[in-house]
Order: C-alpha cells, then sequence, then structure tokens
C-alpha cells in the first residue's frame, strides 16, 4: 500500500482542498487544516495511507469536528472553536422544505403503487431526493429522504433494539444501511457455516 507523510506541503494543501470540498469555507477550512495539523503534530507526524481524506464529522446539527479518514480509520479529530460553528450549514432551505414535504405526500401513493405506476413514482421520488441533496447535501437525513429515514429508524431498532438518535445527513445514514446490512449478511453466512 502506497504510503502519505502527513509533515509536508502537499498534506497541508490536499486536506485545505478536500474540507472546502466538504462545504467549509475558506476561514473555516483554513482553521480546520491547522487543527489537524496540530494533530498530526501531536502524533509524531505519522504516515497514512495515500488514499487519505479529510472530512467532516457531524456531531449535531450545530456542532462539526474535522478528522482524517486513512483507510477506514479516523485520524487527527479535531473538534473546533464555538465561533467557527456550524461549519457547514445543515439548516434545510425553504426549496428543500417544499420538495421534503411533497415527498412526503407521494409516501401513501408510492406505498401502493404497483408495477409500471410504482417505477413511475420512484423516479419522481428519486429526482426530487436528488434536488434537496443538490442545493444542500448535509441536511437531515429525515427531510432528503423520509421514505429511506422511515427504513433505517426499523432497520436500527431491528437490529440494536432501539431507533437511532441524533443528526445524521443522508450520506451517513446510506453508510449505516450498508453497514448494518453488511454485518448481518455476514453474521448468516458464519451461522450457515
Amino acid at each position: 500500500m502506497k504510503m502519505a507523510r502527513t509533515d509536508t506541503l502537499t498534506f497541508r494543501n490536499r486536506v485545505f482542498k478536500q474540507l472546502r470540498a466538504a462545504g467549509l469555507n475558506s476561514v473555516k477550512a483554513k482553521a480546520a487544516r491547522t487543527a489537524i495539523l496540530a494533530g498530526a503534530y501531536a502524533a509524531g507526524y505519522p504516515e497514512i495511507a495515500d488514499d487519505y481524506a479529510a472530512c467532516v464529522s457531524f456531531d449535531s446539527e450545530d456542532f462539526q469536528s474535522v478528522y482524517v479518514d486513512d483507510n477506514g480509520i479516523a485520524r487527527f479529530g479535531s473538534p473546533l472553536r464555538d465561533e467557527l460553528q456550524p461549519l457547514v450549514s445543515t439548516t434545510p432551505s425553504e426549496e428543500q422544505n417544499k420538495l421534503s414535504s411533497e415527498l412526503l405526500e407521494m409516501l401513501p401513493d408510492l406505498y401502493s403503487a404497483e408495477g409500471e405506476e410504482k417505477d413511475r413514482l420512484n423516479a419522481i421520488y428519486s429526482a426530487k431526493r436528488d434536488a434537496i441533496l443538490a442545493i444542500n447535501p448535509h441536511v437531515h437525513a429525515f427531510v432528503a429522504d423520509p421514505d429511506g429515514g422511515e427504513y433505517f429508524h426499523n432497520l436500527h431498532k431491528a437490529e440494536y433494539g432501539f431507533r437511532p438518535r441524533g443528526f445524521r445527513t443522508y450520506a451517513q445514514m446510506r453508510d449505516e444501511i450498508e453497514s448494518i446490512t453488511r454485518n448481518a449478511q455476514n453474521v448468516e453466512f458464519d451461522v450457515a457455516a
């Protein structure tokens, strides 16, 4: 596996660009980069996987921290000062709320439809969900995908015995659904062996 050094200008610049791409403005991205670099310094500037990614951890709607994903391991986790919070806006716009309400109104028809009509409604639902995410992908998962959110709640409750708590973006929700599903498949495979 190719490794990357954390004490280089390349690391510094790439972290900044990744944080900007994650939705941080320039001032917040610079502060977040500084916090990550301080974490790398404190850890002795370790080498990490070359495909690392600087990420935002959505701890809540109003508070986020940053870290570097090093091949699935969160490194250099860093909270930022209160005056920089939230790092990324999670507040839905009026247009996102309108589209989300339209998705909720579609659900009874979507659940009862069959065949081509179900395919047509699924396509409309997906287009509206994608429009919400195109405006701001950092809103709560239930704003972006109420149907997926309900599925996630039920799946989480079945797996862990309680409904999920806290803030999740659509991407975080999809990752958790995939993780729960993958773990369930691994358990089934172990039992079958």
